[in-house]
């Protein structure tokens, strides 16, 4: 068998036990959402499609409203068709028909009322009883006036939607863990707790509908790293000062990776190839090699299963508080209680992840990390901007498209906006977490597990591997001993190419060197 397809297979293997205590009957979780209607905003998205599925499959929601933005061209049932073909829902396909209960709500998280028709409006009010909003843009150079407007406005919609729902038994906020990860705060706890902004939620709001100069948008995020960050923590605001005493609770994790277990191994979609796994993807294709990020910093990631257990978890628990109860617990998902490095994640890939090479990959899978910022622009012109215009004037020069250059300048900024949490770290307190985890029964603890105390970073990193190869690269997961001899000889090849072009720089330095030495001794 291919050494990927027994990874697979083992992994596979350990959802029995997941299976058979969701059939079991007594889960206190799946009990809360049996004959429920949710709705769920972002249900396109990564997280989105597998909460969807999540709650398809493991408990017997009677439907779930999903908020769809139409698209040019494509009715928002065409959109909901797209979002069912996606390979998450596989599992659930071979279980039984789900299609039914799933509805497409037209509408738009950047809208007033969310887009939703006065008709849809007065339906979800009438039936929904859980709201899970995870709708948000993640782009860390958007311009605050548009982050702002979907993340914190987008909010405050939900929020009002929610006021309506007459039977509304939860709704949850997904936020991030790094909503307050501030410039102040590196290497200081951040806690499960509201934090002060600078803004109101409806100021920032109110200035985004009229326009943000680019000097109040540095004023006010002076002590956040990005428009994502800054909006996330004035949308917590929101949930605070809005809900009106809804029952309402927040749900921040770290960085969200694929699939550990469920539905599937390294469950990954193709947004995902412009985060973390984008990086891990670039250096298992031979693209990528070097890489902004301090060895020594803790890296806060966790996989997307643990994320979605929790958030399921916690709106059940949020449903079961007494009515007039004013408390916003905060779940934060993190793996603070299981830390693992960036240099140790990188050694797992320069080793063990080896087995497991692509044949698709182009060129030896290398990388040199660095938090110098001057050496890995250095390393970055060296290994990638210069071989990367020598190949598009060739692909100019025989008519084909220039695209390498494009490739690198798109890989730069993405690793310069991320090197912020890749050379910074934060200590996440997740007591309201562990809390929720302890009250769980047995069966909800099988079903919903989101204790990041079992993980096995190394096999994490294999299967999120595995995951890439199967939904990203898509080479069939075959072909891997294949892969592993090209490996082997484009090393050698590596090796010979770059002591050919270290060769290259030093005739280059000697000859300008002998050339300034020249034009000195004439003056």
């Amino acid at each position: 068998m291919d050494p990927i397809l027994a990874l697979e297979v083992s992994g596979v293997s350990r959802l029995r036990a997941i299976n058979d205590a969701t059939s079991r009957g007594d889960s206190v979780v799946q009990k809360a959402y049996a004959g429920g209607v949710a709705f769920v905003t972002g249900a396109s998205g990564f997280l989105g499609k597998h909460l969807v599925e999540k709650l398809l499959r493991s408990t017997d929601i009677k439907k779930i409203y999903m908020l769809v933005r139409p698209k040019k061209g494509k009715s928002v049932q065409e959109r909901l068709n797209d979002i069912l073909s996606d390979p998450v829902f596989d599992t659930v396909r071979k279980q039984s028909p789900f299609s039914e209960k799933l509805v497409a709500v037209a509408g738009d998280i950047n809208d007033v009322r969310l887009g939703i028709t006065d008709q849809d409006w007065t339906l979800l009010a009438r039936e929904v009883n859980f709201i899970f909003h995870g709708a948000a843009t993640t782009r860390f150079d958007e311009p605050l006036a548009v982050a702002a407007i979907t993340n914190v406005r987008g909010t405050r919609e939900v929020l009002t939607l929610g006021r309506s729902c007459k039977n509304l038994r939860s709704l949850v906020h997904i936020s991030t863990a790094f909503s307050h990860a501030r410039i102040s705060m590196k290497q200081k706890n951040v806690m499960e707790q509201f934090y002060e902004v600078p803004i109101t939620a409806q100021e920032l709001i109110d200035m985004a509908e009229s326009g943000v100069t680019d000097d109040a948008a540095t004023k006010l995020m002076q002590d956040w790293p990005n428009t994502y960050c800054f909006t996330k923590a004035v949308a917590e605001d929101a949930v605070r000062t809005m809900s009106d005493g809804l029952p309402v609770c927040i749900v921040r994790p770290s960085i969200v990776i694929g699939a550990y277990r469920e539905p599937a191994p390294g469950w990954v979609d193709m947004s995902c190839a412009y985060g973390p796994a984008g990086v891990m993807l670039g250096v298992g294709l031979g693209l990528v090699h070097a890489v902004l990020a301090d060895r020594s910093v803790k890296i806060d990631i966790v996989p997307v299963d643990a994320v979605n257990n929790a958030v399921l978890a916690a709106g059940c628990v949020t449903a079961g508080l007494p009515a007039d109860t004013s408390d916003i617990r905060i779940y934060t998902v993190t793996s603070s209680r299981n830390p693992v490095t960036w240099g140790s994640c990188g050694d797992v890939h320069r080793t063990e992840s080896r087995k497991i090479s692509t044949p698709k990959a182009v060129w030896y899978c290398y990388a040199v990390d660095t938090s110098n910022k001057f050496l890995f622009w250095l390393l970055f012109w060296l290994l990638h901007y210069i071989p990367a215009y020598f190949v598009d004037a060739v692909c100019w020069l025989i008519g084909k498209e220039r695209r390498f250059v494009k490739l690198y300048t798109k890989a730069y900024k993405l690793f310069t906006l991320t090197s912020f949490f890749t050379t910074n770290y934060w200590q996440f307190s997740d007591k309201n977490l562990k809390h929720l985890l302890d009250n769980l029964n047995e069966t909800d603890k099988q079903i919903y597990n989101f204790d990041v105390t079992c993980i096995d970073w190394k096999e994490l990193m294999l299967i999120w591997c595995m995951g890439l190869r199967k939904y990203i690269v898509k080479d069939g997961l075959a072909d891997t001993d294949y892969a592993v001899k090209k490996q082997f000889w484009l090393s050698i090849a590596n090796a010979i190419v770059l002591c050919l072009y270290a060769y290259m720089w030093y005739k280059l330095f000697t000859v300008i060197y002998s050339g300034v030495m020249f034009v000195g001794s004439l003056v």
